[in-house]
């Protein structure tokens, strides 16, 4: 494994892919909804905090969140 070489029309491109970022397609599909989740998660923590009316209460939850 490793080092290894392939060409796309003539043009020779190293190789050596990481085994954990090669998966089935079916394991690519959970992988990119944990990251939509996680996205989603982040996002709507973010607009929380934008809608946040005082400095106070921003402080408040972010002292509750630790």
């Amino acid at each position: 494994m490793g080092n290894a070489l392939f060409a796309i029309d003539g043009c020779k491109i190293s190789s050596n892919a990481a085994k954990e970022w090669s998966g089935t397609f079916k394991e690519m599909g959970e992988w990119r909804e944990k990251l939509r989740r996680l996205i989603r998660h982040h996002l709507k923590e973010h607009y929380e905090r934008d809608e946040a009316e005082t400095e106070a209460e921003l402080d408040r939850d972010t002292r509750r969140a630790y």
